[in-house]
């Protein structure tokens, strides 16, 4: 059976908007679509798909671990992965054995977008 996720758009139409409030507030509506168009493109990039995708197939024990497959500087990938935790899509979960350990845990398969009219 396939895990699924549903994320409603909310918090990326909340992202956009916020992006567009200053251009708005000058009267400059191109210059308001254009930030709202790229604080929503910020919500899912091709980094953060691998990011889940890596979590999904490999099940790091660890943020570094992590970053060592996905190639990547370590704290990039910590700041996506609490990103993507703060919008529901990744959980973490902690643990200490000696040393703090932050263990990100994807339990779907696909994500279902429902984008609110």
């Amino acid at each position: 059976m396939e895990n699924s996720l549903t994320l409603a758009l909310s918090h990326a139409t909340e992202v956009g908007a916020i992006g567009a409030a200053r251009a708005a507030g000058f009267g400059d509506k191109k210059g308001a679509d254009r930030a709202a168009v790229k604080a929503m493109r910020k919500f899912i990039t091709d980094e953060r798909l691998k990011v889940l995708r890596a979590i999904r197939k490999y099940h790091p024990e660890s943020i570094y671990e992590l970053a060592k497959i996905l190639k990547r500087d370590t704290k990039n990938v910590s700041d996506d992965v609490h990103y993507l935790s703060d919008l529901g899509l990744i959980d973490i979960k902690e643990s200490k054995d000696g040393r703090k350990k932050t263990t990100p845990v994807v339990s779907y398969r696909k994500i279902l977008v429902e984008i609110p009219v």
